[in-house]
């Protein structure tokens, strides 16, 4: 029995002692260059992602956001304004861009996104019981100006039937 504690401290203490390096060996990495290319649009970007977890309204505004109209091939120095519509499966952007790229306006349709948690929050404390069917989100940007975001939620219960409008945080708008 001796012998077995003996060889089991033995094998343990002899692994700490490999595991450690007089020389630390010093490696160099080389990286590409890297291009950061900031957000023209970053507020369009930022006052329209506020406090929206759907991932398809995300990613359509992220990409509207850093759409380059300039690199585009309908690009013409001549052009003031350029109107650009961008799809997925859940909806729509129609963006217009100055010509320097700049998002002027924007006109944006979704339909059955997952809900913001004041929205949610909202029709389940007001309206115990009734079932969320379906919902609209509409947004609608002009540069210089708050973005104005609604959503109409339909709910039912027992064969009634209400259509509510709401904000991103869950408030009546009429």
């Amino acid at each position: 029995m001796k012998q077995i504690l003996f060889s089991a401290l033995l094998l343990g203490l002899s692994g700490t002692g490999l595991a450690q390096d007089a020389k630390p060996q010093v490696q160099e990495i080389s990286l590409a260059a890297v291009t950061v290319s900031p957000i023209l649009n970053h507020s369009y970007r930022n006052m329209a992602i506020k406090g929206i977890n759907s991932e398809a309204v995300v990613d359509l505004e992220e990409i509207a956001a850093r759409y380059n109209v300039n690199e585009s091939s309908v690009y013409d120095k001549s052009m003031d304004a350029y109107e650009i519509i961008f799809k997925n499966s859940k909806g729509s952007i129609l963006a217009t861009y100055d010509k320097t790229g700049k998002i002027l306006t924007t006109v944006e349709r979704y339909k059955d996104i997952s809900l913001p948690s004041g929205v949610r929050n909202t029709v389940h404390s007001q309206y115990p019981g009734w079932e969320l069917t379906d919902n609209n989100y509409l947004v609608r940007f002009k540069d210089g100006r708050d973005i104005r975001r609604v959503f109409t939620v339909t709910i039912v219960k027992d064969g009634a039937k209400k259509n509510l409008k709401l904000s991103v945080e869950g408030e009546s708008m009429g």
